[in-house]
């Protein structure tokens, strides 16, 4: 089922805005968020169930580095 969509990689860090990704989904697209440290060095692949609950949890102005640190 979950082929019918297509997919959609976006890369942020674990400064980028949790809002500017949620700015960024769409219904029509299944997307994976890659987030890289400061570095370059892959952290960590959050679907957009995790940027949503983190949007709920910690809200509008919070960075993608609370959903990361705050899961472990």
């Amino acid at each position: 089922m979950l082929q019918d969509f297509p997919a959609r990689q976006m890369n942020v860090s674990g400064e980028t805005y949790i809002n500017s990704v949620v700015d960024q989904l769409s219904p029509g697209n299944v997307c994976k968020i890659m987030v890289y440290d400061e570095k370059g060095n892959f952290k960590k692949e959050l679907c957009e169930a995790d940027i949503m609950d983190g949007f709920m949890k910690y809200g509008y102005y919070a960075k993608i580095k609370d959903i990361v640190t705050k899961e472990k």
